[in-house]
Formats: structure tokens, C-alpha cells, sequence
């Protein structure tokens, strides 16, 4: 009797312990399911504040609202847009984006104190909230839940897509693509004054036509993985220039000057409108065609997508890799050269180049003079009547006032889509001593107005 009851006992005591162990596996459980719906609940309501920042910004953007407008406009970790990170300011003490760099486009709307279309506190700044021990800005609020969302609206950049991916990267547009983006990284990397100390470098614009897909890129994690070896950092730094989808002007023409005619003496005004000074695709001919790929009859017309001209304004690195190396020909009349015998008079001039150089050495260049005019520029620019009176004001390097002038045309000549074409217009009043046709180095043209697709970040 005595043994079974030390027996029972035993067993007893054995069921107690495993229902304390099942008793407690279930209160673990239970813990774990209960931060598990926490979480799921936590995902839906950012979801929802994400989602209310998107429809929030659709709704201010139907509504006409600029996004690029000062009061509304992006400005990362720069809260007042006043460019201070000095070691004592506000920007500083807050940021956690790249400590130590003012990041405005780059800073992810989560980690920043001006996001678009900011909440204004009582002084018109952006209203700041404590988000992780840290002040954040804020877009807006879901109602009757007192949680914030922010949002970040791109409006314009380069079309990484440009020309035709499945070609060559040297071969037509897409060497005019290679040469913009390339120069557009190095005049990232050279913001902080430095060559080689920023997060990317000239090639990593290159790559990204040079190792561009036949398909064309399809978002930035691509890009990021395929041409930027997998750094975040590169990509942070060059994706607020870029866009994935745009508007392709098809009904561009393709500039056809011929360089080998440099240094051409000039008896009469007819001979620039005759071959050999244009040639389309290996034949003589001053009748313009469109942006080929291949650049031969019956290659694929790719066409030239426009970059907004109010966003590339609030962009030097923008305006610089649109600027860099623009050049054309033009008749140099202001040395005429006596013409040898026997005719009686001399001639007009000579066939030149005006290029709008970027020289990182020099103190002054013309491209920086431009990119710098176009920053500081208030007046009107929405016409491209006003955007010739801006190019015909803009002070550039040149012996002559004709020298001066032709670069003036050219930056004309390469930014507006229309023709224009002198070989076609008798009107002296819109003469250009360069025009479309006679475009050496071109980049792209500019839209007046936003065309491009916005891209919506929320959080």
C-alpha cells in the first residue's frame, strides 16, 4: 500500500509538472500571438497612414498645388530650406540620415523634417512631432487616431530609359544619355567641393546606360543592384534625378551638321544650307529627320524625353549634366577673309564651333555661369519667348559679340523642341547664327510645364 502510494505520487507529481510546462508554452503563446496581431495592427495602420499620405498628395496635386513651390516644397533634413548645418544648428542635432551631410532630395520622407506639403505650425514652419526620440515633419494626420503620415513628391528627372536599351551604349541618343549621366554623378560627387569623396562617381552614372537591360530598367532596387554594385548610398544620391517612366517627344529632329566642315571658308549664304554642312545618315541632305536608333534609314525612331524645366531649376547637378559640352556651328563673320583670286570681294566668314564648356578647374565657366543664373533666376520662364530673353541676357565668355551670341543661340537651339530651322525661315527677325540642325553636342530639350509621371512617397 505503501509503495503504490509513493507510486501514484510519483505520476501525480509527473502530470502536475507537464501540465505546468503545457500550461506554461500556452502563456508564451498567447504572448507571441498577441504581439503578432500587435503587429499586424501596427502594418495595416501604417499601411492606412501610407495610403492617406498617397491620396493626400493626389488630392493637393488635382487641386493645382505646386509641389515644388517654397512653401510646399521637399527639403529632407533642411528644415527652414536655409542650407544650415552648422555644429550647433537644429538640422544637425536632428538628422540621422548620413550624420554630418545636409541630404535635402536623398533623406527618405521617414527620417525628415521637411517633407512635401508640410503641416505648418504657428510661425508657418513645418510642425515637428518626437518620432523615435528625434523630431520629425509631418504631412498630416489620420484623423481621430492622431497619427502622422509624410510624403515626398519627385516631379521630374532624367529618363534612365531614354534612347533604346537594346542597342549599343555608344550608338546613337544613348551616347548622348551615357555622357548626361555620367556628368550628372560627378557633379554629385563634386557638391562638397571634392572630387572622389561622395557616394558616387562619374562611372556609376555611365553604368547606367552601359549595363542597362535590353528590357530597360523597371525601378531603382534594379538599378542599385545591377549597376551600383548593391550600395544603397549610391543609389540614395543619384535616384532623386531619376525617373522610370516619361513622356518620349518623338518629333524631335535629329541634329545632321557634319564636323568635318570646321575651318569651311563661306562665300555666300547659300552654302551653309547645302551639303556638305548637313549630311542625314552618311547622305548630303539639309532636310531634317528624327532621333534614330540606329542612326540609318529604317532604324527605330526613340525620340528625346524633355526634362521639366522648373525642376532641373532647383537642380545644379541637373543643370550642369545638361549643360556640360553643348556645341554647334555657326558662320563666324567677324573676320572676314580676303578672297583669293580672282574674286572681286571677300568672303563672309568662316564655319566655327560655340561650345558651353565645364571646366572643374577654371573659377568660371559658361556652364556653371548658366546653371547658376538659371538658380537664382525669379523672372518668368514659361514661355520660350521669356526663355530667349533669358539666353540672350546671360553673360558668356567670348572675343567677340558674335562668338558671344552664337552661344546663346545654341543654348536656344538645344533646349526648344521646335526647329526653327534658319534654312527654312526668310524671317531675319528669327534668324539664329545656330539652330537645331547644327548641333554638334546636344543633350535633351526642356518642357515648360510638368510632363513627366510624379513619384509618391509616403510614410
Amino acid at each position: 500500500m505503501t509503495r503504490r502510494s509513493g507510486l501514484i505520487l510519483l505520476v501525480v507529481i509527473g502530470v502536475l509538472g507537464v501540465l505546468a510546462v503545457m500550461a506554461a508554452a500556452f502563456v508564451t503563446m498567447a504572448q507571441l500571438e498577441r504581439k503578432a496581431s500587435q503587429q499586424r495592427l501596427h502594418v495595416t495602420q501604417a499601411l492606412l497612414l501610407a495610403r492617406s499620405g498617397v491620396e493626400d498628395a493626389l488630392a493637393r496635386l488635382s487641386a493645382g498645388q505646386d509641389p515644388q513651390d517654397e512653401a510646399s516644397r521637399y527639403g529632407g533634413e533642411d528644415w527652414l530650406l536655409d542650407g544650415d548645418q552648422g555644429p550647433g544648428s537644429f538640422d544637425r542635432q536632428q538628422e540621422v540620415y548620413h550624420p554630418g551631410t545636409l541630404d535635402t532630395e536623398a533623406c527618405p520622407p521617414a527620417q525628415a523634417l521637411r517633407p512635401s506639403f508640410y503641416k505648418r505650425d504657428a510661425l508657418g514652419r513645418p510642425e515637428l512631432a518626437s518620432v523615435g526620440g528625434r523630431l520629425r515633419g509631418s504631412t498630416g494626420l489620420l484623423s481621430g487616431e492622431g497619427k502622422a503620415y509624410a510624403v515626398r513628391v519627385r516631379c521630374g528627372g532624367f529618363y534612365v530609359n531614354g534612347g533604346d536599351p537594346s542597342a549599343p551604349p555608344a550608338q546613337g541618343y544613348n551616347a548622348v544619355l551615357k555622357r548626361m549621366l555620367g556628368t550628372l554623378a560627378d557633379a554629385v560627387d563634386r557638391e562638397d567641393g571634392t572630387v572622389g569623396n561622395g557616394p558616387v562617381l562619374k562611372a556609376d552614372g555611365e553604368n547606367l546606360v552601359t549595363l542597362r537591360p535590353a528590357a530597360g530598367w523597371q525601378g531603382p532596387e534594379q538599378v542599385r543592384d545591377r549597376a551600383l554594385g548593391g550600395s544603397q548610398a549610391k543609389l540614395d544620391a543619384l535616384a532623386p534625378y531619376l525617373v522610370f517612366r516619361a513622356w518620349v517627344d518623338r518629333r524631335v529632329i535629329a541634329p545632321n551638321v557634319s564636323g568635318g566642315v570646321l575651318g569651311m571658308v563661306v562665300t555666300h549664304y547659300a552654302q551653309i544650307k547645302q551639303a556638305p554642312v548637313h549630311a542625314t545618315y552618311g547622305g548630303p541632305s539639309i532636310t531634317p529627320d528624327f532621333e534614330r536608333i540606329p542612326p540609318a534609314p529604317g532604324g527605330a525612331v526613340v525620340g528625346r524625353a524633355p526634362v521639366d524645366l522648373s525642376w532641373a531649376r532647383r537642380h545644379r547637378p541637373a543643370l550642369l549634366a545638361l549643360l556640360a559640352g553643348l556645341k554647334g556651328v555657326y558662320l563666324d563673320e567677324s573676320t572676314p577673309i580676303p578672297a583669293p583670286p580672282p574674286a572681286p570681294n571677300p568672303t563672309l566668314g568662316t564655319l566655327s564651333t560655340a561650345e558651353i564648356v565645364l571646366d572643374w578647374a577654371a573659377a568660371g565657366d559658361d556652364c556653371r555661369t548658366v546653371a547658376d543664373r538659371l538658380l537664382a533666376w525669379t523672372g518668368d520662364l514659361t514661355t520660350w519667348q521669356a526663355w530667349n530673353t533669358f539666353c540672350n541676357g546671360t553673360p558668356l565668355t567670348g572675343g567677340t559679340p558674335e562668338q558671344i551670341q552664337a552661344k546663346r543661340d545654341l543654348l536656344k537651339a538645344n533646349f526648344n523642341p521646335n526647329s526653327d530651322l534658319n534654312k527654312f525661315n526668310p524671317n531675319l527677325s528669327s534668324w539664329k547664327t545656330v539652330d537645331k540642325q547644327d548641333l554638334l553636342v546636344y543633350s535633351t530639350e526642356f518642357s515648360l510645364l510638368p510632363i513627366q509621371d510624379r513619384r509618391i512617397d509616403a510614410v
